[in-house]
């Protein structure tokens, strides 16, 4: 066993136990690379205690729980990170897909623009029956591209105010379109079906897809007019 000498803190080679001395333990080991005789005048040996050792190991404890915490904060910090990359990267795609759908229905809005005025209910409501010969109807449907799935790629629809039999009506309520409203401009709203004589047309183009996030949807909702009236 080897002692550190309190005086000269020079290491100290022990045949056998140490004896018991007055004063503060330095440190012990069980080999050194100097060795001095126990006889110098100079040299006074001190040897670990009950108290002291329990200190060290109290002191090593203590390193240890410290490198644990340590570890335990660098992984909370790390779980944080990764949790607003993670939110970050959604927002993203949310935004994306937000894009995406407004630029769609736009569009929409801009190719019923781009028709004939008194045709467009024909050709983008839900029926075939009322198409104008010789036109190929877009039809009330529509897909987008990176909203759909090859599944259901239909994520847009095309409302107006109609009856089940497809009958443009003034008196139908749609309030977020403005509905019950005149629609032929006579001043009197019936219950008249206005599919031809219609002078304003309220619609409504809304989407709907399953988003990184979950279900999303998006509407515009519009007031079209023929153009120069």
């Amino acid at each position: 066993m080897v002692c550190i000498s309190e005086k000269t803190n020079t290491l100290l080679r022990l045949d056998g136990a140490c004896s018991p001395a007055p004063g503060r333990i330095l440190f012990a080991l069980t080999s050194a690379s100097h060795e001095m005789s126990l006889n110098h005048p100079s040299t006074r040996v001190v040897c670990p205690r009950g108290p002291e050792v329990g200190r060290l190991r109290r002191d090593a404890g203590l390193t240890l729980l410290e490198v644990m915490i340590a570890f335990v904060i660098l992984a909370l910090s790390t779980v944080t990170a990764l949790g607003l990359m993670v939110g970050s990267m959604c927002l993203d795609a949310t935004n994306r897909e937000t894009s995406q759908a407004m630029a769609a229905a736009r569009g929409v809005v801009e190719g019923m623009q781009g028709q004939e005025f008194p045709q467009i209910f024909a050709l983008y409501n839900a029926t075939t029956i009322d198409d104008p010969v010789g036109v190929v109807a877009p039809g009330n449907v529509f897909s987008v591209g990176g909203l759909g799935s090859q599944q259901n790629p239909i994520v847009g629809t095309i409302r107006f105010p109609v009856t089940p039999s497809f009958e443009l009506r003034e008196d139908a309520y749609m309030p977020e379109l403005g509905l019950p409203m005149d629609l032929n401009g006579d001043g009197v709203i019936d219950e008249l079906n206005h599919s031809h004589d219609y002078t304003v047309l309220p619609v409504m183009v809304e989407l709907q897809w399953v988003g990184k996030t979950g279900d999303r949807e998006f509407s515009v909702h519009a007031l079209l007019m023929e153009q120069g009236s």
